[in-house]
């Protein structure tokens, strides 16, 4: 068996922005340059070079001089791009072009986990994106060290499939870097424990949210990560993934209804309903139906206009009262718990019986805003 498996006896990834915009240059000097590495990952394509990106080639001591005076920005040795090109682009596309120059400076197929694989598959992150490269280790694949990646232990043990992006690269499907990248986001907001930011429950939900989103071309399903999850065995590790995934609605628009759904349970409310459209609103985004309250996310206002709570229209006799907040208030947990208690709601673990009986009713417990479990030994 080969350390690697062939990139074109895996499943292709289909519709990604696989290695970074296509408009933009990498510059390869150097070893690079000369064609080894770049030539044996084209001969792996079977010739098509052109999914790994554009790419010209120049002499070292050129590109010395070029990056001494600031014109270029070296992603790794004998690989750079301009630096015009580079400040255009989003963080995200910025981590693809750094792997785009792994792969190019590669003599073997590169595997990719953790946030890498993430980007690929435009998995949206609410931290920076980092600046080294997740290298996936498989058991029974040698994983190297290279400069300016990272390796992480792969969590399936090798039993979940890679699909390919292109250019040599492969990395695990949609669901398994789904909780993979829910997992670290939860464990990194717990590590950092800001006591003004949203906990781990908000933070792990935001890649599951998108994963399951209608949006995507092919989106999971519940029964596909509770498959992948399975493949990973018991332990802290799978209690707290089961309770992200049995949480996940793809009804979310976007990371930031994800997060604010997820500061909602950890400040105590009873579980919402996504997407609900009431007359005289519109859609909104989080619903308490039996309260009669409403959270709608509104672009930012001026510091002077404050977030609001209106009620519904004066014909309905119980009206709505409506929640305006910005991405800031959501951000701010104790801002958000202000004005939801304002509005009517009351937090379900103050209510008794109505505590048990919403738990039963959601069919998960939310969790409390403590660190979840078994994180101390982790």
């Amino acid at each position: 068996m080969p350390p690697y498996p062939d990139p074109d006896a895996v499943p292709d990834l289909l519709g990604a922005e696989v290695l970074g915009p296509r408009d933009v240059v990498l510059i390869l000097s150097g070893p690079v340059s000369a064609g080894l590495p770049a030539a044996r990952a084209a001969r792996a394509e079977g010739g098509s070079e052109a999914r790994i990106g554009a790419h010209d080639h120049a002499r070292a001591a050129t590109v010395a001089r070029a990056e001494a005076r600031g014109e270029l920005v070296r992603l790794r040795a004998g690989v750079h791009v301009e630096r015009s090109g580079w400040e255009a682009v989003s963080g995200r596309e910025r981590h693809l072009l750094r792997i785009r120059a792994l792969a190019c400076a590669s003599t073997t197929p590169v595997v990719i986990g953790g946030a890498s694989a993430a980007a690929v598959h435009a998995l949206p992150r609410i931290a920076p994106w980092p600046q080294l490269v997740t290298l996936l280790h498989v058991p029974g694949r040698a994983a190297a060290r290279r400069s300016g990646t990272r390796v992480v232990r792969d969590p399936a043990g090798g039993r979940s499939p890679l699909v390919a992006a292109g250019g040599g690269v492969l990395l695990p499907a949609l669901a398994a870097t789904a909780l993979a990248a829910s997992h670290e986001a939860a464990m990194a907001a717990v590590r950092e424990a800001a006591p003004r930011a949203p906990g781990w429950f908000a933070h792990g939900l935001v890649a599951l949210d998108d994963a399951l989103g209608a949006s995507r071309p092919s989106p999971v399903t519940r029964a596909g990560l509770e498959a992948e999850r399975m493949l990973r065995g018991p332990g802290p590790w799978s209690r707290r993934s089961a309770l992200l995934a049995e949480a996940a609605e793809g009804a979310a628009h976007g990371p930031t209804e994800s997060v604010a759904r997820g500061v909602a349970a950890e400040i105590g409310m009873a579980r919402p309903e996504l997407g609900v459209h009431v007359e005289g609103h519109g859609r909104v985004a989080l619903a308490w139906p039996g309260d009669r309250v409403g959270l709608r996310i509104v672009p930012p206002t001026p510091p002077s206009v404050p977030a609001a709570v209106g009620r519904g229209p004066s014909g309905d006799p119980a009206g709505w009262r409506m929640v305006d907040v910005t991405e800031r208030d959501v951000l701010g947990p104790g801002r958000l718990r202000v004005l939801l208690v304002h509005a009517g709601l009351e937090p379900v673990r103050r209510a008794g019986l109505a505590s048990g009986r919403a738990r039963s009713a959601s069919g998960v417990g939310w969790p409390s805003s403590g660190p979840p479990l078994g994180c101390a030994g982790e």
